[in-house]
């Protein structure tokens, strides 16, 4: 599947500062996981994480994106009525790049009511016939499926050019079905070179370029991951790296916010600004989600700046004693461990948090630059064996609104 990723980093949330407390501190229920209250699925869990992948990738963005942003933030070529007409529900993107910006790789699924819609769901967002101009491929091939899943299945193989006639990048997307999921593994890279530099198998302008083996290799063998992992999703087991529990202790995401950010992470990785190194070795499994009060913008969209807006960022990270979480919390207070957001942190005292055996709170500025005033809060906390935390960035207010927030975290877990 075709679909445009768009690093969080360049969405510009239009924000309104004085809703983000009000809204996000109303009373909710948490979700079940692996399938929720209305039916959903713990899609971010399916998600290859860093250790399905080749060395030197990673974590960029994961994120949800519901039916109404999927044009918007994914298939722009795409109209709201056609993404609704094949009923899918949400859509989940995981995106890790490559060091050197020489490429990225991809996992992705789209949830549906049903086999049948999912099967609809292939035929809309597989067609590259609707791709514009301005989108479409040097080239383009359709191959068989990668061997694994339900059909309808196919890998994808685009060429691209940057200002030759010959190929410089490749594009190969394996997508397949399991039950109700249409999912897939997506490889952007610079398509190989001969020894004299020049695109391998395509020396000739217009030469049809061959499917590079290596490639495809890589896309089919990441696949049968996948497939692993949905099926262990759907059986109610955690893959590697996630705990199905940890969704439904989180901090439930209010209806009048927008989810920016959310996934699972380990130890190395960092999404919204959390992130957990040198745990000691006793972190099973951390999951994050960024929140927002307004519709994100995506790429292009006239818009001021891109940072310091509101929004509320809620982790858990679940670790295998009690002991080891209060040891995280303290080098948290250190600042060993990353806490959203990033950037300079003054602490603001310890909170009394009903049901936490100790926490912490912090002031930080979402611009972290010489002579800006704090604009964020955050309290991090130890619950049992597991680290919490809660921060509400880039608004007035921010501390009373952490403080809210912080006492419902603390109930969810």
């Amino acid at each position: 599947m075709r679909f445009l990723s768009v690093p969080v980093a360049l969405l510009v949330l239009l924000l309104v500062a004085a809703p983000v407390a009000a809204a996000a501190a109303r009373q909710a229920t948490p979700e079940a996981s692996p399938v929720s209250g209305d039916g959903l699925l713990d899609l971010a869990a399916m998600a290859l994480t860093a250790a399905d992948l080749p060395p030197g990738y990673g974590l960029d963005v994961e994120r949800y994106l519901s039916a109404e942003q999927i044009p918007a933030f994914g298939t722009p070529w795409l109209s709201p009525e056609e993404v609704a007409a094949t009923g899918v529900r949400r859509f989940y993107d995981s995106l890790y790049l490559a060091e050197g910006g020489q490429g990225a790789l991809r996992s992705y699924f789209g949830e549906y009511g049903s086999p049948e819609e999912a099967e609809a769901g292939f035929a809309v967002f597989e067609d590259e016939e609707r791709l514009p101009p301005d989108f479409a491929p040097l080239t383009h091939e359709d191959l068989p499926g990668p061997g694994v899943g339900e059909e309808p299945a196919e890998i994808t193989f685009d060429t691209f050019t940057f200002g030759s006639a010959l190929p410089e990048g490749q594009y190969v997307d394996a997508t397949f079905r399991v039950g109700r999921i249409l999912a897939g593994v997506a490889l952007d890279a610079p398509y190989p070179s001969a020894s004299d530099g020049t695109p391998a198998a395509a020396a000739t302008p217009g030469a049809r370029p061959a499917p590079d083996p290596e490639a495809i290799a890589l896309v089919t063998a990441l696949a049968s991951v996948l497939e692993e992992r949905i099926e262990a999703v759907l059986a109610g087991e955690s893959p590697d790296g996630t705990d199905l529990a940890l969704p439904g202790a989180l901090l439930p995401v209010d209806p009048g916010l927008i989810r920016v950010e959310e996934g699972y992470v380990a130890g190395a990785e960092e999404l919204a600004g959390f992130e957990l190194p040198d745990a000691g070795g006793e972190l099973l499994a951390a999951y994050v989600r960024a929140s927002a009060v307004g519709e994100p913008r995506p790429r292009g969209s006239q818009a001021p700046d891109l940072q310091g807006l509101p929004h509320v960022v809620a982790g858990v990270a679940d670790f295998a004693s009690a002991a080891a979480a209060a040891e995280a919390l303290e080098r948290a207070a250190e600042g060993v461990l990353g806490l959203p957001p990033g950037g300079p942190r003054e602490p603001a005292g310890e909170p009394e948090i009903h049901g936490a055996v100790a926490a912490f709170a912090y002031r930080a500025s979402a611009m972290p630059l010489p002579g800006v005033s704090a604009d964020s809060f955050g309290v991090a906390m130890a619950v049992g064996d597991r680290l919490a935390v809660v921060a509400v960035i880039g608004a007035p207010g921010a501390e009373d609104a952490a403080l809210e927030l912080a006492g419902r975290q603390a109930a969810c877990l």
